[in-house]
């Protein structure tokens, strides 16, 4: 009988095991998005359209589309193109002599030791990282072909009016007034944006509760978009700044009722991991009012 019971038990594991492996395997799919075809998005859109109350919620794939590529590349923009994106954000940092970079992390590894991006030159960052881009070559490539919220990181307050003048040099040569919105959780930097080039639309991002209840009460805001993080949208504040502003939210859900929950609040651009996916769903719900 023992030996029965041991058989029933490893077969109850092994059982157990590969439902798990499946599930783990179907999980990594759908985030992967290996089931939602490429499908370019119809429309190039521009700053007006987000500004408007067309009813649109548009899809921004965060980092570009990432998954199958490296993050905040213009392989990733690409792939966001050809997965129906309406537009990309990109991590921007600043090096030493103010050239913006496409790059998430403030530290690099340079000769063995972590470095600040902003603390080294351009030239000695590629001798170690060849990989990575600057927002330059990138708007060379993709300027008028798709929409960029470009997300401005920077600590080092004393570089911002240099920042500032690199960031709107930058968007005017490629003409990208229309197709560029520039956003940081840096007030100041945004600020020094504004009076450089007030024609570029700016925003600030609020990550936090306080910075939330802080901005409900703020007069001196001059731009009508804001960026608040998805779990922060039920706030009693978050509510009343959606009457006054248009709202971006920052989302990655895995299945889909995330995403009928989210629309529920109307935000005008969402953000997300799963590009693909969203465009998929939002195509599938206009054609269903239709």
């Amino acid at each position: 009988m023992k030996p029965i019971k041991k058989i029933i038990r490893i077969a109850l594991y092994f059982v157990l095991f590969v439902s798990t492996a499946l599930f783990g395997f179907y999980l990594y799919m759908i985030r992967h998005e290996i089931f939602i075809p490429e499908q370019p998005a119809s429309n190039k859109i521009i700053i007006n359209d987000i500004l408007s109350d067309n009813g649109e919620t548009y899809v921004f794939a965060h980092q570009g589309d990432h998954f199958w590529t490296k993050p905040n590349s213009t392989e990733s923009i690409q792939r966001a193109l050809e997965r129906g994106s309406d537009g990309v954000e990109i991590d921007i940092r600043f090096t030493e002599d103010s050239v913006p970079v496409l790059l998430h992390d403030p530290v690099l590894s340079i000769q063995s030791e972590a470095i600040n991006v902003n603390s080294i030159k351009l030239n000695e960052i590629l001798q170690e990282h060849p990989d990575i881009e600057t927002l330059d070559s990138a708007l060379n490539i993709y300027s008028g072909k798709i929409f960029f919220i470009l997300e401005l990181k920077s600590e080092k307050i004393e570089n911002l009016k240099s920042f500032a003048d690199s960031i709107c040099s930058l968007i005017k040569k490629h003409k990208m007034q229309n197709h560029v919105i520039l956003s940081s959780l840096n007030r100041e930097l945004i600020q020094e944006i504004s009076k450089q080039c007030s024609e570029i639309h700016y925003m600030y991002e609020i990550n936090t509760e306080e910075k939330l209840v802080q901005f409900e009460n703020d007069h001196n805001y001059r731009s009508p978009l804001i960026s608040i993080g998805n779990y922060l949208l039920l706030h009693p504040s978050a509510g009343k700044l959606m009457q006054k502003y248009k709202i971006l939210s920052v989302f990655t859900p895995l299945f889909d009722t995330e995403f009928e929950m989210i629309m529920t609040l109307k935000p005008k651009i969402i953000q997300t991991d799963r590009p693909g996916a969203l465009r998929n769903f939002l195509d599938q719900n206009r054609n269903t009012k239709d």
